[in-house]
């Protein structure tokens, strides 16, 4: 479902079900995070990365992908840089 919505742009029902999950895993993450930087929300997607890091789930390719994809649009090289290096932990 948050996967559906994010997709379809209604990015404000996607959080609020992923609000609402008791557990949340990899899949939901990148939902939001796929949703935020396809909708031209990079600072949000940026944001939620770093909630999933504190939450201790380790990201994938899609997840990566995302990410420096919405660091490179934004100019922020450093993080890419760092995020590229996490890649290889």
């Amino acid at each position: 479902m948050i996967t559906g919505y994010a997709q379809n742009r209604l990015l404000d029902m996607a959080l609020k079900l992923f609000n609402e999950m008791p557990q949340r895993n990899l899949v939901s993450w990148n939902a939001v995070i796929v949703g935020f930087a396809h909708s031209g929300n990079g600072e949000e997607a940026l944001q939620s990365f770093r909630q999933m890091q504190l939450a201790n789930v380790r990201a994938d390719s899609k997840t990566f992908s995302s990410i420096l994809q919405v660091c490179a649009g934004l100019g922020l090289w450093e993080l890419c840089i760092r995020v590229r290096r996490s890649m290889r932990m």
